[in-house]
């Protein structure tokens, strides 16, 4: 698991800013897969 989805795996709340939403929707190459995997999670109920 990526070192985003694991922090984010700590809250029981969080917030993402529109910036997330683009990195996932253009692929990009660094933080599309970090952002891809918490949306995953998200997805799941995690």
């Amino acid at each position: 698991m990526g070192r985003l989805a694991d922090e984010v795996r700590k809250y029981k709340r969080i917030a993402f800013d529109t910036n997330t939403l683009i990195y996932l929707l253009e692929k990009h190459q660094v933080y599309g897969p970090e952002v891809k995997e918490v949306f995953e999670l998200i997805e799941k109920g995690v």
